[in-house]
């Protein structure tokens, strides 16, 4: 069973930094995916508005932001009681996401390969990168 965030805008890199460290806090998740429209490589300035492009740091971890996020995928650990890591969930995005925001559950990251990952890989083809 995985929780979706699903945003009712996109977050800016302080606002998605801030909802990580608050999720990471609560010691419940066992690994989070962001998910949204890429954000270009080039220069980052006023001018082109990717100030967004850059290093976040929550909990342990830092790493280098490379969309900007309207959906975040959380994978519980194993025996949290969900519907207490829901509440708290709740919690942290009224306080930072004023805006708007859904939570569901379900599964939402594939659980096995499909015919098309049989297919890649039998081709040597893959744009598929693991963390």
């Amino acid at each position: 069973m995985e929780i979706e965030i699903f945003p009712k805008r996109l977050l800016s890199s302080d606002t998605l930094e801030e909802l990580l460290n608050s999720i990471v806090q609560l010691r419940m998740c066992k690994s989070v995916i962001l998910q949204g429209p890429r954000l270009p490589k080039h220069a980052i300035n006023a001018e082109t508005g990717y100030e967004d492009l850059r290093r976040i740091k929550f909990g342990d971890r830092e790493i280098e932001l490379e969309v900007k996020v309207g959906r975040i995928i959380i994978q519980p650990i194993e025996g949290v009681d969900l519907q207490d890591f829901l509440n708290k969930l709740k919690e942290i995005c009224n306080k930072i996401l004023p805006f708007g925001f859904f939570i569901k559950t379900g599964q939402f990251t594939k659980i096995r390969p499909t015919i098309s990952d049989s297919i890649k890989e039998s081709l040597k083809i893959s744009n598929v990168y693991k963390f």
